[in-house]
């Protein structure tokens, strides 16, 4: 029984002297806080510049055209210009406008004094076919010429109208 005692005595120092040897849990000291940069954050009434670049189109586009064709004399907007409803942007060369409008204007003498002796025509043939002194198929061939001469005249005007709104135009 002696051995038992001394078994159980020696069993028990071993185990207390294991338990006051355990190592205990390490408890982690606070680390020291680390620098950190810090920034105020105001309102600042500064615009921001910004720059890209690209190419910038229309939302809307026009088609242009003129009332006439010719050649483009001059030009009164840039690229990119603004323009108003009705703006003149570029006008037409004249000249050759010009020449028909006087052309027609000497056509119009020519008719006109077409007209006129036509018209004295006309009234000699009257006279004559009252007097029986001609036959009365000279009376419709005045009146024919005549009709013709005054129909001529009122084309030459219409003409003389269309080409003074063309010149205008340019």
């Amino acid at each position: 029984m002696n051995h038992q005692i001394k078994t159980a005595a020696l069993s028990t120092i071993a185990l207390s002297l294991l338990g006051c040897n355990q190592a205990q849990p390490q408890v982690e000291e606070p680390s020291a806080s680390r620098p950190v940069q810090v920034i105020e954050v105001n309102e600042r009434n500064e615009e921001l510049n910004k720059s890209f670049s690209g190419i910038v189109k229309a939302k809307e586009t026009a088609s242009l055209s003129f009332r006439v064709p010719g050649t483009v004399e001059s030009v009164f907007v840039n690229k990119g210009s603004v323009v108003e409803k009705g703006q003149v942007i570029a006008t037409l060369d004249k000249h050759d406008y010009q020449v028909s409008l006087e052309e027609l204007q000497a056509r119009m003498l020519e008719a006109q004094s077409a007209h006129k002796l036509a018209k004295a025509e006309l009234k000699r043939v009257k006279q004559a076919t009252s007097d029986d002194a001609i036959a009365s198929v000279n009376l419709d061939r005045a009146i024919s010429s005549y009709e013709r001469s005054l129909s001529a005249v009122k084309v030459v005007e219409k003409n003389i109208q269309r080409a003074k709104d063309a010149l205008r135009y340019t």
